[in-house]
């Protein structure tokens, strides 16, 4: 699952939404739909595994380093 979000539906949308993000920086074009990506997961997602808003029931670090790593993922994407 992780691999057909990550490699596919990031893809394509990274594909399709480069030309309308602002900005001219296809480094922080990855970036921005990281944070999107990551925001969603935080809100919708986190709370349904039962690790409440923003996964905090795993303690502080939790969002920081996923914030982090999806950064990353989105800006070498």
């Amino acid at each position: 699952v992780h691999f057909m979000i990550g490699v596919v539906g990031y893809g394509v949308a990274l594909a399709l939404l480069d030309d309308h993000l602002p900005g001219e920086s296809r480094v922080w074009h990855g970036a921005l739909l990281a944070m999107i990506g990551w925001l969603v997961m935080m809100v919708a997602l986190m709370p349904m595994a039962g690790a409440g808003l923003f996964g905090m029931n795993l303690g502080m670090a939790a969002p920081a380093m996923t914030l982090m790593l999806h950064l990353i993922f989105g800006a070498v994407l």
